[in-house]
């Protein structure tokens, strides 16, 4: 009974002793809970930091290199789809040396009015349906939300170099730069290098059709072998076509198709790229292609809400009065300056196809000199018109020459009031033929160059008549242009 009584209280004592056990761990557990807890949100705050700190320092450092679909890649340079260009040399004792080279990839603000109002640069991936919907768009409120101060677009349309830039650059030189604004437009292989100080940096436009491609970005390779023109691609995405590395064209040559090594294509370092095929458009005379070009002048420049007035001119255009004069005279004209006239003889109606009809009349055919200047109401209705240039595309042959047809028809048919049914640049067509009469070095002196501005006649000018009908002239060949210089100041007034 004795033994009994003893294992009752030992079995006693080992639950009271197990209890407080039990009752202390529980404790423990309760306050380790939020101490662990404290911790934990310190060290992932910690580890945050951290971690933000590196990719803020270190945005691209990570490198996934892709195959190159080129199939003959230059080894000694490689892109990858970090911002890291890496370029490979190798010195005369055979040594290799790596330099790698950061881009910084600068993001924009999309919606901003400044952005908005004027593109910061030239370079977009707009097809040429996108681009003329894009620059068709008219506010519906009158009035402007910032200090809007009416510019001239000086549109050059060329095929390749700009001989009498010099000559313009004085023009420019000096002036109030919210006046006027530049555009260049090009055959694709040609690239306008000049001086960052010049009026003409970077103001090339895009003068190349651009085709989205397939979600593989070369599903399409068999079918340019084919074809028997360079292409090109081109990395863009929407408002990141603003930024350094996008405004970049990565040129692929087919190598079956060309002799020189192609070169390697590249890829978009922000990560943003969208794959397009773009081909090259060269401009021809007499063909339509030249209204393509016109057209494609106008619509990037209508990007710009403060340009006002559109002038065209071609490598072989000077200006025969400084820019005061020039802006005084277009900023403040009601009309706008577009050739348009009837012309029976076979130059003029003989190119008019009845098949046209009876959309445009044989009475409705006009012709006139492309060099137009135009005001901005104008230029919106030129660009946002899809029925009647169709039908220029499809009707107006070559022998046609709907450069000279298609605007000066279309101004007449639905917007005469609004233009003056003249040019403001000077030609001569005095030895007749398909082309007019050019100028050289030998032509220019003191006494033809005052004949341009002063020769005899009157033209309408708003509501009045004025002796100054012409503010440009062409056509000047390369030679002229130094006793071009020697003559402006004096001449010219610039």
């Amino acid at each position: 009974m004795r033994a009994r009584n003893n294992e009752r209280d030992e079995f006693d004592s080992h639950n009271k002793t197990s209890s407080s056990i039990s009752k202390d761990f529980g404790l423990i557990r309760i306050l380790c809970f939020p101490i662990v807890f404290v911790i934990g949100i310190v060290i992932g705050l910690a580890s945050s930091s951290h971690v933000d700190r590196y990719f803020t320092s270190q945005p691209y450092s990570f490198k996934q290199d892709h195959p190159s679909p080129n199939p003959n890649p230059n080894p000694n340079f490689t892109y990858t789809n970090s911002i890291t260009k890496t370029t490979t040399e190798k010195d005369d004792k055979n040594c290799t040396t790596t330099t790698n080279v950061v881009i910084s990839c600068i993001k924009e603000d999309c919606l901003s009015m400044k952005s908005f109002r004027a593109p910061k640069n030239l370079s977009h991936g707009m097809t040429d349906e996108e681009l003329f919907w894009r620059a068709s768009m008219v506010p519906e409120k009158a009035h402007y939300p910032f200090d809007r101060m009416p510019k001239i677009a000086f549109m050059f349309l060329t095929r390749g170099p700009l001989p009498l830039l010099p000559l313009w650059e004085r023009f420019f030189k000096g002036q109030d730069k919210r006046k006027y604004s530049v555009y260049v437009h090009t055959n694709p292989d040609f690239k306008l290098n000049v001086t960052n100080s010049s009026a003409f940096h970077d103001r090339q436009v895009p003068s190349k059709g651009i085709d989205p491609m397939a979600d593989n970005p070369f599903s399409h390779y068999p079918q340019l072998l084919t074809e028997t023109q360079p292409y090109y691609l081109i990395m863009l995405s929407g408002c990141d076509a603003q930024n350094a590395w996008n405004r970049t064209l990565c040129r692929w040559d087919i190598p079956s198709l060309h002799s020189h090594e192609p070169q390697p294509l590249g890829h978009d370092p922000c990560g943003c790229y969208s794959p397009f095929i773009v081909t090259k458009r060269a401009v021809k005379w007499g063909t339509v292609s030249l209204v393509d070009a016109e057209r494609r002048l106008l619509a990037n420049a209508l990007l710009d809400f403060s340009n006002e007035r559109f002038v065209l001119l071609s490598e072989s255009c000077i200006p025969i009065y400084n820019f005061p004069t020039v802006y005084k005279y277009l900023v403040g004209s009601i009309y706008s300056y577009l050739d348009s006239y009837d012309d029976p003889s076979r130059y003029g109606r003989g190119r008019y196809n009845r098949r046209m009809k009876p959309d445009i009349r044989l009475r409705d055919w006009r012709k006139g000199s492309q060099w137009f200047e135009m005001k901005r109401a104008l230029a919106i209705k030129v660009i946002a018109d899809t029925k009647y240039y169709r039908l220029f595309k499809k009707y107006c042959t070559p022998d046609c020459y709907p450069d000279e047809h298609y605007m000066a028809t279309f101004a007449h048919m639905f917007h005469e009031s609004l233009n003056a049914d003249r040019t403001v640049t000077y030609v001569d067509w005095s030895l007749g033929g398909p082309h007019p009469a050019s100028f050289d070095d030998k032509n220019i002196s003191e006494s033809f160059m005052g004949s341009l501005r002063n020769n005899g006649t009157t033209c309408l000018y708003n509501k009045g008549t004025t002796s100054v009908c012409y503010l440009f002239a062409r056509k000047f060949n390369p030679s002229a242009l130094e006793p071009l210089l020697k003559l402006a100041e004096e001449v010219f007034g610039y």
